[in-house]
């Protein structure tokens, strides 16, 4: 016999308002604890309706589009792991999702893409954006005056007609990771940050909210400067081991992006006799392997999955339900991990 909802409420601690809200994505509910939801509910063979929806899915088809960029690094692989898991429900139900995956952090590939999708017959788009006026535009054009509803993810396009946007508040995790990296190295210190990509514009807020917090509540402590590394290991490594040497006495490293490996890597090998303090982004495994080994001091968590799940599944309820989320912004947590609470 099928799980009921109010099985859902006891299992999760919650109240059967809650759950209501998360299995139907109407209402306010933290992301995670309504993918907690959701995961209770699959487990245990809830499927409100099913053959209901898949018989309305036939007489008024839905087809998704998504936009996913830099696919290949290990934290937007989460991410995709959420899109696969979501497109594999919706099309249970007999829904079409339609996935664009560019390795790079190109608007312009991505502007083909929104273009190919339309030509497709797609009805929703969600997109991790980059930072770019042409694509600005070109989000705005199709999302504006109730055309093609748009939710972003991982990467906002803040002041377009897009729906909602799902990921983390970057700004503030950014002055989360200040407190972290001054209660770490003290009043004073000298500290470098690394970042992704110039055209990321979570990385950019991230770096933003970090100086923010840093002037303000810590103005003894330096900043060096913030390098790019372009998410990759490699050049994290070099400007790892460049801004050590330059800089003797290096408190502290900022990792805003990718590379958190590199800069693991570039500290092994300078084999400095005192230990640089590191906060970086994202639990994966360069990041986790960090803590254990007593590399990097704290990593910001900011649920990959969720970015990655959520979306589709807002437009899908949006295009066949009608329904309209109540938030601009959804935030994903800002989960701060040590080798203490993996």
């Amino acid at each position: 016999m099928a799980i009921t909802i109010k099985e859902i409420a006891r299992i999760a601690g919650v109240y059967v308002g809650t759950v209501d809200r998360a299995l139907h994505n109407r209402g306010r509910v933290n992301p995670d604890l309504a993918m907690r939801i959701n995961k209770i509910a699959r487990d245990n063979g809830f499927e409100p309706s099913r053959a209901g929806r898949a018989l309305a899915l036939a007489r008024k088809p839905v087809k998704i589009g998504v936009v996913v960029h830099l696919t290949k690094t290990a934290f937007m692989k989460q991410v995709v792991d959420g899109i696969q898991r979501v497109k594999a429900e919706l099309e249970g139900l007999g829904a079409e999702i339609i996935v664009r995956d560019i390795a790079t952090l190109d608007a312009g590939l991505q502007i083909r893409a929104l273009d190919e999708l339309l030509e497709a017959g797609v009805q929703g788009i969600a997109i991790s954006p980059a930072e770019d006026d042409a694509l600005r535009g070109r989000i705005d054009s199709i999302s504006g005056e109730g055309r093609i509803p748009i939710v972003t993810f991982n990467t906002d396009m803040a002041g377009t007609h897009r729906m909602c946007f799902v990921g983390l508040d970057n700004t503030r995790s950014g002055r989360t990771t200040a407190g972290l990296m001054g209660s770490i190295i003290g009043e004073k210190g000298k500290v470098a940050v690394i970042t992704g990509h110039l055209t990321n514009q979570a990385s950019n807020r991230r770096v933003e909210g970090f100086l923010q917090e840093i002037q303000a509540g810590f103005p003894g402590i330096h900043i060096t400067g913030t390098q790019i590394c372009f998410d990759d290991d490699d050049k994290a490594e070099q400007l790892t081991i460049q801004s050590v040497r330059a800089i003797p006495d290096l408190d502290g490293i900022l990792v805003c992006a990718g590379g958190q490996a590199g800069v693991c890597a570039g500290l092994k090998k300078l084999e400095l006799e005192r230990r640089i303090k590191v906060v970086a982004y994202d639990l994966i495994p360069p990041t986790i392997a960090g803590l254990e080994e007593g590399i990097i001091d704290f990593v910001i968590d900011q649920n990959a999955y969720v970015q990655g799940y959520r979306p589709a599944m807002i437009l899908f309820d949006r295009l066949f339900g009608g329904k309209n989320v109540d938030q601009e912004m959804i935030y994903t947590d800002i989960t701060i991990k040590t080798k203490y609470n993996l």
